[in-house]
Parts: structure tokens; C-alpha cells; sequence
């Protein structure tokens, strides 16, 4: 689901000089400095908000997820990742040929995550060169597999379990059912 590509130098190769003072460096740092704070603090610094169709959820269901968004282990989690993504890359392209199984490589909707970064400060251009780049490397994950589908979900940014989680479930019954003999 909308996972980054072992192809992710190519996204630091793009004319995005915005995007670009972001370094991976400064996440790691945001992120190791969020691992230390409390609950409470997160939630002063992070404004953990719902999306709309998160609020049809039951309100347990509510409740964690935000409470996932103030979890100190999630930044440490994501420090950890981002410290290791691109030595990981390298690992991974060694492991030689993807096997021939069914795969079904799910990608976010470009439009859908412009329109929600418009207020960051980021060049629309920008933006768009990034997005252009990004669903780019989806489409080639698709290519690891003679049995892959590409799908892109609508309405739904990089966290498409929880914008489409209909679109998950649909994805996973469809790749179940290739494993069952015909009737």
C-alpha cells in the first residue's frame, strides 16, 4: 500500500528545492525528539485530527487511531525506518527476482494528496513533480510480478488503510481467491 520504492534515490534527484530542505536528517531528528515526549505532549505538538470518513467509524475505533498518531514508539519506529531505507533499498535489489505470486501494488491518489498538502507551504509545481515521481515508481512496482495489478485509491492519501480500508479489504479477498482451486 502506497510503500516507498526501492527506487526512492530517484525521488531525491528531482528539481523540488522546497521539498528538498526537508532532508532525511531533519525527519530523523523530528522523529527520535517526538520518541521522548509523553502522550500529552505529542498531542500539543502533533493537533491529531480525524478525516471525515474516519468519524463513520465506531468511536473506540476513533480513539485509536488518534491515540496511534501520539504514540512515542511510532516516531521511534519511523526514525529507525528513515535511518535505514536506503541501505535497505540496496539489500533488497540483492535478493534477486521477485517471485511469480499474485500482487497487487496500491498506490495513493496524486490529486487527493496535492489538494491536502496545499496549505503546507510547498510549490503546487513541486507538489506535482513529486507526485508525478511518485506514482511513477507504483506503477513500476507492478512490473515485479507477471501477476500484478496496479491499483490507485481514490480519495485517499499515503494511508490508504485508513482512507479506503474498503478498498483494502476488496484487495485482500481478491488475492485470496487466487489461491483457491476452481471450482
Amino acid at each position: 500500500m502506497d510503500s516507498t520504492s526501492v527506487d526512492l534515490k530517484e525521488l531525491d534527484e528531482l528539481d523540488t528545492p522546497v521539498l528538498n530542505e526537508e532532508s532525511d536528517e531533519a525527519w530523523i531528528e523530528k522523529c527520535l525528539d517526538y520518541a521522548k515526549k509523553d502522550k500529552e505532549e505529542l498531542r500539543e505538538i502533533i493537533k491529531p485530527v480525524l478525516s471525515e470518513p474516519h468519524f463513520q467509524l465506531p468511536k473506540d475505533v476513533q480513539e485509536r487511531l488518534v491515540d496511534f498518531q501520539i504514540t512515542p514508539t511510532l516516531y521511534k519506529a519511523m526514525a529507525s525506518e528513515i535511518q535505514r531505507w536506503k541501505k535497505d533499498t540496496e539489500i533488497i535489489k540483492r535478493l534477486g527476482e521477485f517471485p511469480d505470486v499474485p500482487l497487487t501494488v496500491i498506490g495513493r491518489d496524486s490529486e487527493f494528496t496535492i489538494n491536502a498538502e496545499m496549505d503546507s507551504g510547498i510549490p503546487l509545481e513541486e507538489l506535482r513533480i513529486f507526485e508525478e515521481k511518485w506514482k511513477e515508481l507504483i506503477i513500476k512496482q507492478g512490473g515485479l510480478s507477471p501477476r500484478s495489478e496496479v491499483i490507485f485509491a481514490s480519495n485517499s492519501g499515503h494511508s490508504v488503510y485508513l482512507d479506503r480500508p474498503d478498498l483494502l479489504v476488496e484487495c485482500i479477498h481478491r488475492l485470496i481467491s487466487c489461491g483457491k482451486p476452481s471450482k
